[in-house]
């Protein structure tokens, strides 16, 4: 997985915390766990990205430099901080200057204190020795995964983005780790949370992210994550071998540029599916697309007479070419002339894919709806 997700993930999580009408105190906790999760990881600072959210909830605590606990032992050193727009502090973690800072959408924050986050070791330092008091020195709370997770997604429609959903259902039994005690965890909490992660949509759009996705084989041994993710396992075992499923993600392939993946999964469905047009073609397709890309830098000369046929042959379906998806073929044509034979063969060949790509159009949409259908229901 990389940073920048989690990093994403945290953002997010926070901007939804703070939506929720739940305890300020809650809030502070839920926030520093969030934060300290993201510490597990080589992520940056984020905090500006929600500046105005950790403000207006009271999770950053405004300071003078005259009451951080070093400030006797360097006065100087704390004084210059006015020079800057934002720097770390010395001595226990959590405390930071911020001058005139840009908020992510631009927007300047003019605020010239010292902050410490609630939780952080400078924090438990300024409560120890009594600088700090009332409801921002109150104790951190047990970390409860389940109900911090909860409460994340609680609030977001299932028709909305599902990146929250499938990234803390990846991300969940890392959470967990970092768990030393949980207390009591209700059957309904967990009988909750799962029924909000563990939904189709969730699982294909984790599938469908290959950072996130997790490995059957890397949790044999594991009994906590093999048992969270054996939901997963098993909608993956079902949908692997689907050749709707499949067929929808070869499009997806084909969309996005990925034609080695696309390739791979059509020889898949004419495993499952052996007489199947729709992954004929497409395998052949990405076939000659991947050999296209590699070829056409090197081999430009092997291929004039394949693009002498293609030339041919798109004077005989010019109409329907401009209809068509034309780059197919094209691409085609880059292959080396001796995979065509000859000319008449290999126009023969091409006419007869041509005949059967707008069918193929057709059914694959029915496919689709059918797909949609059966997994809304």
């Amino acid at each position: 997985m990389s940073m920048y997700q989690i990093e994403d993930l945290v953002e997010a999580s926070v901007n939804q915390l703070c939506q929720v009408a739940i305890d300020p105190y809650q809030l502070w906790n839920d926030i520093h766990y969030l934060y300290e999760f993201q510490d597990q990881f080589d992520c940056s600072f984020t905090h500006f990205r929600v500046l105005q959210e950790l403000l207006d909830c009271g999770f950053m605590i405004p300071l003078e430099p005259c009451e951080h606990p070093l400030y006797i032992q360097d006065k100087e050193s704390f004084n210059r901080l006015v020079q800057e727009d934002f720097a770390y502090l010395p001595g226990p973690s959590g405390g930071y200057w911020c001058g005139v800072i840009e908020g992510k959408d631009g927007e300047k924050f003019v605020l010239n204190k010292l902050f410490c986050d609630y939780g952080s070791p400078l924090w438990q330092q300024l409560v120890e020795s009594g600088r700090l008091s009332g409801e921002t020195a109150r104790p951190l709370l047990a970390l409860n995964p389940y109900e911090l997770v909860l409460r994340i997604v609680r609030q977001v429609s299932s028709g909305e983005d599902p990146f929250l959903f499938y990234h803390w259902y990846s991300l969940f039994p890392m959470l967990v780790e970092l768990t030393e005690n949980t207390g009591e965890i209700s059957d309904e909490v967990k009988v909750e949370l799962n029924d909000r992660l563990c939904r189709p949509e969730v699982f294909r759009a984790l599938k469908e992210d290959a950072h996130m996705a997790p490995q059957e084989d890397d949790y044999l041994d594991e009994e906590f994550p093999g048992e969270w993710f054996a939901p997963y396992f098993k909608w993956c075992d079902t949908v692997d071998n689907d050749p709707e499923y499949l067929a929808r993600q070869i499009m997806e392939l084909f969309t996005k540029g990925d034609f080695r993946v696309a390739l791979e999964l059509s020889a898949k469905g004419l495993q499952l599916s052996p007489d199947d047009a729709f992954f004929s073609l497409f395998w052949a397709t990405s076939l000659v697309i991947l050999q296209a890309r590699e070829i056409i830098p090197f081999k430009l000369e092997d291929n004039r007479k394949a693009v002498r046929v293609f030339e041919r042959f798109l004077e005989y379906r010019q109409d329907e070419a401009k209809v068509w998806n034309i780059n197919f073929y094209l691409a085609m044509a880059c292959l080396p002339a001796r995979e065509f034979g000859a000319v008449e063969e290999a126009i023969a060949k091409v006419t007869d894919l041509f005949d059967q790509y707008p069918k193929l159009l057709d059914d694959y949409r029915d496919l689709e709806k059918k797909w949609r259908e059966k997994t809304d229901s």
